[in-house]
């Protein structure tokens, strides 16, 4: 496969397409096609610390579960526009930054696959990641993900992509690793560890990606003297060593295999099946496009750009059927998996422009009908409301006494219940003793075992109260505020 070459009037346009497409989709319904998660509101909340001079802490105390690259990023952005995330409505606002992150990424991986393997295909890689309803899931909510794919997908393209010289190559490739570690430390999956297998397999690259690797390891290393400097390493190796527990399943406390039950991933699957269904499929595909080119890359010799996105991939693969089997599995270790995919399966078109008129016509066709697909689910998923939070906000900041007392049974209404007296007090007992007037619930975290709440509480709740604000979403069920009978909650 030999790099294509494509002037300015060809290529240009076909960039600012995918790339105005992919931001397109991410923009609409950016603040209420999806519902608020708790890592939004602790991240909005360190970013502004960081905004404030304080460095990177939550509630007053240093936070190191996480590297401080997106925070920084968001801090930045909080600081230039004067956004304080103290509200819903402001945090989700902020959810523009991952939207433009996220169309940097398309636009870069269109670049990757168009000078590995031509412009069709780059195309075909931009289109897939613009349109994958589960890429953009990630792109526009304030997680990690988001900006740690774009570096690792940096770092892919200065290793391989000509036209970069070559003494810049491993340095422009190794920081940009580095800051997706910098971003996420498990982004040490998708960077170091595929450099260590691209080295192990392929020698004609060993010395350009084991440089690479070191330059990474080196930004990463670089951020924790900084920290031992102002003495929060001991801190910091504490979160670490529990972080790392996680990961390699010593302790399951959250995700699909936490002890305690809660949603399985089989059951995550069947839910998300009707919305994501297109995205699994062609995690699934681009999964088998890596490893046929496995035999290829070993032959030799394959363009570089082959050989290092189907390293990530396998990588990633391997780092997600660990997480399923062993370590601590969540749904975003599939989005790291998912990137990768959509360009190994781009990869695919010229192999398939080869093929009989009648194997190029049922691809089309197939292609036809993930697009379809993947536009009827965005358009289910963007154009309806996910806002249940948002909507009680707005409610209660209009409706709801300055200082009522509100039993709250889950993470987030604690930070955005403005002028009321808050705590989670979860059983009929603890809400007498405290004299809580009202009661939210969620009545999906009820059925899935999440929160604090459960059926008994629900039931002395519809005996002993009435229902005075309700908003139904797709990730909270009915997210419910009982006002109590006075003389129940005197008792």
């Amino acid at each position: 496969m030999r790099e294509r070459s494509a002037s300015a009037w060809t290529w240009l346009p076909a960039l600012l397409f995918v790339a105005g497409l992919a931001l397109a989709l991410r923009l609409i319904g950016l603040r209420t096609a999806t519902e608020l998660h708790i890592d939004e509101v602790t991240y909005s909340r360190i970013a502004e610390s960081v905004a404030s001079g304080n460095g990177v802490e939550l509630h007053g105390a240093a936070f190191n579960l996480h590297p401080p690259g997106f925070f920084y990023l968001l801090g930045g952005v909080i600081d230039l526009f004067g956004v304080r995330p103290d509200s819903v409505g402001r945090i989700t606002e902020l959810r523009v930054v991952p939207a433009v992150i996220g169309t940097c990424t398309c636009a870069m991986l269109f670049t990757l696959v168009w000078r590995t393997a031509g412009l069709i295909p780059g195309i075909v890689a931009g289109v897939l990641y613009a349109l994958d309803p589960f890429v953009i899931r990630f792109d526009t909510r304030l997680f990690l993900e988001a900006q740690t794919l774009f570096f690792v997908v940096a770092g892919a393209a200065a290793l391989t992509v000509r036209g970069i010289g070559d003494r810049y190559r491993a340095p422009l490739a190794g920081v940009a690793f580095g800051l997706a570690m910098l971003s996420k430390d498990t982004a040490m999956y998708l960077t170091v560890l595929p450099m260590l297998l691209i080295a192990l397999f392929v020698p004609s690259l060993r010395r350009l990606v084991l440089t690479a690797a070191l330059l990474a390891c080196a930004t990463y290393i670089a951020y924790l003297a900084v920290v031992l400097a102002t003495g929060g390493l001991p801190a910091l190796l504490d979160e670490k060593a529990s972080g790392f527990l996680r990961l390699i399943g010593a302790r399951q406390e959250t995700g699909f295999n936490q002890e305690g039950g809660g949603v399985t991933l089989v059951e995550t699957l069947r839910r998300n099946l009707p919305y994501y269904g297109a995205s699994y499929a062609l995690c699934g595909i681009g999964t088998l496009a890596a490893l046929a080119r496995v035999r290829e890359i070993r032959r030799g010799p394959a363009h570089p750009g082959v050989t290092v996105l189907v390293a990530i991939q396998l990588c990633a693969s391997a780092y997600l059927v660990y997480g399923v089997f062993i370590g601590t599995l969540e749904e975003q270790m599939f989005y790291f998996m998912a990137v990768p995919s959509l360009a190994c399966v781009a990869l695919l078109v010229p192999a398939i422009a080869a093929r009989p008129v009648v194997v190029r016509a049922a691809v089309v066709a197939l292609g036809g009908l993930w697009i379809v697909a993947s536009a009827g689910s965005w358009g289910t998923l963007r154009s309806g409301s996910d806002d249940t939070y948002l909507a009680y906000e707005q409610w209660t900041a209009r409706h709801l006494p300055r200082h009522a007392r509100v039993a709250v049974t889950e993470e987030i209404a604690q930070f955005v219940q403005r002028g009321a007296d808050v705590g989670e007090w979860a059983t009929p007992q603890q809400i007498q003793e405290q004299n809580a007037r009202y009661a939210l619930i969620s009545t999906r975290l009820i059925e899935d075992g999440f929160g604090l709440a459960d059926e008994h509480l629900q039931q002395w709740l519809d005996r002993n109260g009435q229902v005075i604000f309700s908003a139904r979403g797709r990730t909270l069920g009915e997210l419910r505020l009982y006002e109590l009978d006075p003389a129940m909650v005197a008792r």
